[in-house]
């Protein structure tokens, strides 16, 4: 007998480059420091972080909107969401110091995450992605359960928002930096005005 093989609830994760313009990344240099000193962030144990209660910047905004754009352009291909509305919720920045990291965290109520590498280096925080599933206690060794990506400036990873992620310590001589953003779908309400 043939056997047949399937994937069962499948987690998409993708990454790629993207191509800041080098104009903007000089304006977000100059924001990031306006931010900072108009109390906007939040001084941590690891470094830094913007409050997500308030807007980022101009610039960071123009971003943020190019970092979706990626993401629905280039994710839809796989993602089905031809019909749904997709929204950005709540973006924020994050500074991790040298010989820091960012400790594993989970964005609630929401559907992707997308983390731009904005400044580091090779030796820089590297994301990583944990399962904590009851899956642990079965695999014998069969699976991993970390995922790890690698730093690189302009890089941007999207992956589903209900896995538990963090950054692996900063052993770079420089602040990395990080644009965070989460994104949530709903399906499209039907256009009243083509009822028949």
């Amino acid at each position: 007998m043939r056997i047949r093989t399937h994937t069962v609830f499948p987690n998409y994760l993708f990454e790629q480059n993207i191509s800041i313009p080098e104009t903007m990344v000089d304006n977000l240099k100059i924001e990031r420091d306006e931010m900072y000193d108009s109390g906007i962030t939040t001084d941590t144990s690891y470094g830094w972080r913007t409050n997500k209660e308030y807007p980022l910047s101009e610039g960071h905004a123009k971003l943020c909107k190019l970092v979706s754009h990626h993401f629905v352009e280039d994710c839809q291909k796989v993602l089905p969401t031809q019909s749904s509305e997709i929204q950005v919720c709540n973006p924020y920045l994050l500074g991790v110091n040298p010989g820091h990291q960012y400790n594993v965290n989970i964005e609630p109520m929401r559907w992707y995450n997308a983390l731009l590498f904005l400044q580091t280096t090779d030796k820089g925080s590297h994301l990583y992605l944990n399962n904590f599933s009851e899956k642990l206690y079965a695999q014998q060794n069969t699976q991993e359960s970390m995922f790890v990506v690698k730093p690189k400036t302009n890089k941007v990873v999207f992956f589903p928002s209900h896995i538990p992620w963090g950054l692996s310590a900063n052993e770079s001589m420089i602040e990395n930096l990080f644009l965070c953003l989460t994104f949530r779908i709903g399906v499209q309400a039907p256009n009243p005005a083509r009822r028949n």
